[in-house]
């Protein structure tokens, strides 16, 4: 039922009409990435790029269809994959790493009231480490940039970091996703300012989103740390027969992935709650409503794949440029990353009206102050 699933998107669209920061901070953050990465000379001008496209278009016997067909099948694979990359925007990334810097006492202040001292100990460890992770990842990106901004971030001879620059995204990632879902709770319940229990669920949903980014994109961070093995640690690159099964490997755990495709919009709904909590509800989401999270995740699938095919058409049909490649994936991102946001409203419009809302983080206990006549009358049988 197209009609239906199309009716549940526009409704869930409410929760970004009420709060439409997440919009336009992502926005303004891929913009800001993509400009900032592509005026550098280095980048647009690179004579690979464009030996690169003319072999993709040769491969397809110069079909500007086939060659955007083949990259828009890669991508609808991962409806989220903007979405849970966000740690690519390195102004987002910066700007987390100095609103946790800047908000650290008021954190502290709303933990140390709202959460017993063994979890509050726990999420104030966990908040710090993010905060690290972002400061090495962002300085690392700045680094590699300078560097070389054509290969970045693979430009290095650290060989660490093929296993750190992985993990590190992957924190970014998830981190930013935890407060892309918390901003959408915050539409659910209605709240138009920022409040104390919404920093609470953002930290508390810190680990489910991690986990979110890690279940949806897992080929993002083993095609990454493997590109670097071969580029730090081989003699020279690998051969494409050897590339072949790491990515048809990948292509089959992306498509496995979308199994949890519903998760981001549930854990809009129903933050605060445990691993154990999650699970139960995404079970319980399936059987009242499985059908219809089948149904999103095909239209998913289906309109990525369709906005992703115009952006790789239309600079495919054109004079092959060294920036062609460039374009076409910036603005296939810009598409791609809109449209998930709009999935997203749906997703959790879904979640709320098939398992209503839930705030764990929110329970504080309420010290009730009896008036002067309800304490009159309690005491009245006590004289008599």
């Amino acid at each position: 039922d197209i009609r239906a699933h199309l009716e549940l998107i526009s409704d869930g669209l409410d929760i970004l009409r009420r709060n439409k920061r997440p919009v336009w901070v992502i926005l303004s953050g891929a913009v800001l990435s993509w400009t900032v990465w592509s005026l550098h000379p280095a980048v647009w001008q690179d004579r690979a790029a464009l030996a690169e496209l003319e072999a993709m278009l040769a491969a397809r016997e110069n079909s500007a269809a086939a060659f955007a067909a083949s990259h828009a099948l890669a991508t609808a694979l991962v409806p989220w994959h903007a979405l849970a990359s966000l740690g690519d925007f390195l102004p987002l990334v910066i700007a987390a790493g100095l609103a946790l810097f800047v908000r650290t006492t008021d954190v502290a202040q709303q933990l140390d009231k709202f959460l017993p001292p063994a979890e509050r100990e726990a999420v104030k460890r966990r908040l710090g480490t993010v905060w690290i992770a972002l400061v090495l990842w962002a300085g690392y990106r700045t680094v590699m940039f300078l560097y070389d901004p054509a290969s970045a971030p693979l430009a290095s001879c650290l060989y660490l970091d093929c296993v750190l620059s992985p993990l590190l995204a992957l924190v970014a990632d998830g981190f930013l996703l935890s407060w892309v879902v918390t901003e959408y709770g915050r539409g659910l319940r209605g709240h138009r300012e920022w409040q104390q229990d919404d920093t609470l669920a953002c930290a508390r949903v810190l680990p489910l989103g991690i986990f979110c980014c890690l279940v949806t994109n897992p080929a993002r961070y083993a095609v990454l740390s493997l590109a670097m093995i071969e580029q730090q640690f081989g003699a020279s690159s690998w051969a494409a027969s050897r590339w072949g099964p790491v990515f048809w490997a990948a292509a089959v755990v992306q498509a496995l992935g979308l199994t949890w495709f519903a998760l981001p919009g549930l854990l809009a709904a129903r933050r605060g709650r445990t691993m154990r909590a999650v699970w139960s509800d995404y079970l319980a989401l399936f059987r009242h409503a499985g059908g219809q999270v089948v149904g999103l995740t095909a239209l998913a699938v289906v309109l990525t794949f369709l906005v992703a095919f115009v952006c790789y058409w239309v600079f495919g049909s054109m004079q092959p440029e060294t920036w062609s490649l460039i374009a076409a994936s910036s603005y296939g991102h810009y598409g791609t990353l809109l449209l998930a946001l709009v999935l997203l409203a749906g997703l959790s419009e879904l979640a709320r009206r098939e398992l209503g809302l839930s705030d764990d983080s929110a329970t504080v206990p309420i010290v009730l102050e009896p008036t002067h006549a309800s304490s009159d009358a309690l005491s009245a049988p006590a004289r008599e």
